[in-house]
Formats: structure tokens, sequence, C-alpha cells
């Protein structure tokens, strides 16, 4: 016997229907609507601008130091290579390397940690973090360097 109206089909065990999904999704209640959520409490760019406003501040006030005070400059280049190649060490950024030997690219070895351990094997957190931290004292060392070779 054929049917006129449109039949429905069972839905496989185990399976929930596109119906019930529809409806529970209908249901949910938001606590607070939509567009309040998408928008950020600080645009990007204002977090942007307060943390180089930060570095500048932090740069500018170790340079004035620096210039002050002559040995200070020399010991903040010193101080800030040390730094970046310990933070470099310590982030195991030379794990990286090590199988770039075996004719393999440092794709190819990154790759090769990252299946080994799971994941990558430097800490690039604490890389960068020094990277920054060491950058900005060597910087103002530099700049402490070049304002008193000007003045």
């Amino acid at each position: 016997m054929l049917s006129i109206g449109p039949s429905a089909r069972k839905v496989p065990k185990g399976q929930v229907s596109w119906d019930k999904v529809r409806r529970k999704k209908d249901s949910e209640d938001t606590p607070y609507p939509k567009e309040e959520r998408e928008q950020p409490l600080l645009p990007s760019w204002m977090k942007t601008g307060k943390a180089v406003l930060a570095f500048l501040v932090i740069l500018i006030s170790l340079t004035v130091l620096a210039f002050f005070v002559e040995a200070l400059s020399y010991a903040f280049v010193a101080v800030g290579m040390v730094i970046m190649i310990g933070a470099y060490f310590l982030g195991g950024g030379f794990s990286e390397w090590s199988i770039v030997g075996r004719h393999m690219t440092t794709k190819g070895a990154r790759s090769e940690m990252e299946h080994r351990y799971g994941r990558g094997a430097s800490d690039w957190t604490t890389i960068t973090g020094g990277m920054l931290i060491g950058g900005i004292i060597f910087l103002s060392g530099v700049l402490a360097i070049f304002l008193g070779v000007l003045f």
C-alpha cells in the first residue's frame, strides 16, 4: 500500500532524532543575550596598546637609569644577553635541534618531537618571556650607550 503523506524514517537505536536535537537547542536558555556575550570587555587594540605602553615605560626608565649610571649601561647589555640565552636553554630550545643532524629539517624534527612527547619539546612561554625581558634590558643598555656617545 502506498502512503500519500511523508513518512518518517525510524531513528536507529542509540541515535537521537534531528527533531529532538532542534527542540533541545531551542529550549536552551542563555543567561544573557548573544550580542552582549560576543563583545569583549576591552577591544583588542586597547589591550595591545596598554602592553606596548608598559614595555615603553620600562624601556625608557631603564635607559634613563643606565644613561646616568654609565656602568649600568654595559651591565644591562651583558645581563640582557645572559637572560635571553638562559631562557632559550631553560625553555629547551636546543631540544628541537637535536634531531636535525640526521638530515632532517627543523620542521621534521619538531613534528617528530611532537609525535614522541605528545607536544613540542620546548616550553615556548619561557623562551618568549625570557626573550622579551632580556631584549628590553639589552636594548635599554644599547640605547644608553648610544645616547652616551651622542651627548
